[in-house]
């Protein structure tokens, strides 16, 4: 190229040098202020045109005066589309919040989301309509304001892009209205035949009104069976009850009263829906004991790593096939059955270190308390049960509830029964719940198999996940944050679910879903999307209904609906509980993920990006 072809590429270049360097050094104001000085000086265009060949042409005659101008417009226009405006179901804010929104200013609701089916009570943070922060409600009587990394990550899948956004056919994106003409057809059938070949599986039930409508679809249709299906449900406890004593039980241990605390390959301080309880009410024990009051210590024996294993006094590390002999020993030395000749015998350090438990367990007499994880045979747990009445715990550091979830007829079993009449065709008609067994059952269950055999599937869900993949139909639901429902906590205090902002997709909630499903609407009309629950609690209530209901959502909770302590009494011998199997070489133990937790599958993204709360 000649001299005089490269002359206007010099001259830009050096221009482009002299306003580097006349804004060097300069910042803040001073700094903006020069360059807005600079874009008009002499060369400004020939030297972005050589830096930036395409952004040059981007560059219209405009004065910074209709520069703003724009900026004006666009940011008025994004207070209209950035938020699609409050519920027409308007939600009650919290008791200490200002009556009325101000400009700028977070307003705070009281609401639940729920870990396992378990209400997890929290105050909802939100800017203009839109959920930003959750906290743990400090008015609620179990959890006292604490809150977990599953609470937090509740927010973060509200706001998960993966979210299903509409129902499907086949795959295919159909309209509410043609849902709600399938299912009408549906219930006409079903009401021909008493509901015969129907069966409906949810996850754990603690909603009273879910429960409800549940039992007023079994009223409807005699013939129809609802099974629960929860992928780490904790139901050995219950198990166990039911051989200690009789009776299906929830456990409610009392760690803020146990002075010595035995527990095997039971993670107590772990993931799930009693995390922030059991951690509050060990803090308080750490609390008073650091103050003088009281004696504070944990012995732990497990197999592999956990948070309450961290805590630890004095620690044991076991395979999980030695937790039933250890169970056995520490009972034995306190009075309760007797070790058997027969199978393995404990390692001297095992030995050593049960005997050191039992005479804690026995110093301590009503402040001790002895554990058996929920994944070990329900005859270890009722021995541990077993033991914790002869030392006089039980109402002091164990205390017992009746069931905070609703029980399907089929009990523990209700699942694998399920799957028994699927495979022998005597489902002609599945609909799932917020559940996704086609993930999270077991290989061995046979669910993909069976559910070639049911000629009508219906799935509602957060996500279009595999079982969506394996039904004819997906019903979208709602976020929590988006509906009104009601769940009951670890303790059955009850909370009211009231949404924090419009729904983000065309969805439904569950109770909306569920009268689709069986016909039964309040009033026979589409009411909105309250009547449910408002329902519910209307028929407990009476003409107290509207003082109480309002009561209910500024506090966050219904008072008075914790679950009294039972007092159970022994009703069997200790039971047997199995040698354990001799094997040669490793034992693996299959468990939750502490990142995952409880989720019942893949896709949320909070649980995903957590670290392991354990490290080497």
């Amino acid at each position: 190229m000649s001299a005089t072809g490269d002359a206007p590429k010099t001259e830009a270049t050096d221009a482009a040098a002299r306003l580097r360097g006349q804004l060097h050094g300069k910042t803040g104001r001073v700094f903006w202020r020069s360059l807005d000085e600079l874009t008009a000086a002499p060369g400004f265009r020939e030297a972005v045109a050589t830096e930036f060949p395409g952004f040059a042409r981007l560059m219209p005659e405009v004065d910074r005066r209709s520069v703003l101008k724009a900026m004006a417009a666009s940011l008025a226009l994004a207070g209209f589309t950035g938020c699609e405006g409050e519920s027409d179901e308007a939600a009650l804010p919290y008791v200490n919040a200002p009556e009325f929104m101000v400009p700028g200013e977070p307003r705070w609701y009281a609401t639940a989301v729920t870990l396992c089916g378990y209400a997890q009570p929290v105050l909802g943070k939100t800017h203009v309509g839109r959920p930003v922060k959750l906290e743990g409600n400090p008015d609620h009587p179990a959890t006292r304001g604490g809150t977990d990394p599953f609470l937090q990550a509740a927010l973060l899948d509200l706001y998960d892009p993966d979210r299903s956004a509409a129902p499907l056919r086949d795959g295919r994106p159909v309209t509410w209205a043609e849902v709600d003409r399938a299912l009408a057809r549906l219930v006409s059938l079903l009401d021909g035949t008493g509901g015969q070949g129907f069966r409906l599986l949810t996850g754990t039930v603690t909603s009273p009104t879910l429960a409800r409508q549940i039992g007023a679809m079994q009223a409807r249709w005699p013939g129809a069976r609802w099974h629960v299906f929860e992928p780490l449900a904790e139901d050995g406890p219950r198990r166990a009850a039911a051989l200690a004593f009789g009776r299906p039980l929830d456990r409610q241990p009392a760690l803020e009263a146990a002075e010595v605390v035995v527990a095997l390959d039971d993670d107590l301080l772990g993931p799930g829906p009693h995390q922030i309880v059991t951690a509050r009410r060990w803090a308080e024990r750490r609390r008073d004991f650091q103050t003088g009051a009281g004696d504070s210590r944990l012995m732990v024996a497990e197999p592999v790593p956990s948070l309450t294993g961290t805590r630890a006094d004095a620690r044991l590390v076991t395979p999980a096939r030695r937790i039933g002999r250890l169970a056995v020993t520490i009972a034995a030395e306190l009075g309760v059955g007797e070790v058997p000749a027969t199978g393995p015998a404990l390692t001297a350090r095992e030995k050593g270190w049960a005997m050191r438990a039992a005479r804690a367990l026995a110093a301590a007499g009503p402040s001790g308390l002895f554990t058996v994880g929920p994944r070990h045979p329900a005859e270890v747990q009722a021995l541990a049960f077993l033991v914790n009445a002869r030392t006089g715990a039980l109402g002091q550091t164990l205390r017992f509830t009746e069931p905070i979830a609703a029980l399907p007829p089929d009990g523990p079993e209700s699942f694998d029964r399920l799957v028994a009449d699927m495979a022998a065709g005597r489902v002609t008609a599945l609909a799932v719940l917020g559940a996704n067994p086609a993930y999270a059952a077991p290989a061995g269950s046979g669910f993909g198999e069976a559910a070639a055999q049911v000629g009508t599937i219906i799935h509602a869900g957060l996500h279009v996940d595999e079982t969506a993949a394996i039904a004819g139909w997906h019903l979208p639901l709602a976020h929590e944050l988006e509906s009104w429902s009601d769940a009951r906590a670890v303790d059955g205090t009850v909370s009211i679910i009231q949404p924090l902002v419009r729904p983000f997709h065309d969805v439904r909630g569950r109770h909306r879903v569920l009268a689709g499903l069986t016909g039964i609407l309040p009033g026979g009309a589409e009411p909105p999307e309250r009547a449910w629950v408002m329902e519910t609690w209307r028929q407990r209530w009476g003409v107290a209904f509207e003082d109480r209901w309002r009561a209910a959502l500024l506090a966050g909770l219904v008072e008075g609906t914790a679950a009294p302590e039972v007092r159970p009494d022994a009703v069997i011998d200790p039971p047997v509980v199995a040698d354990e199997p001799v094997v040669d070489g490793l034992s693996v133990v299959f468990g939750p993920d502490p990142p995952s937790g409880t989720a019942a599958s893949p896709t949320m993204p909070g649980c995903r990006r957590r670290r392991s709360p354990r490290t080497r």
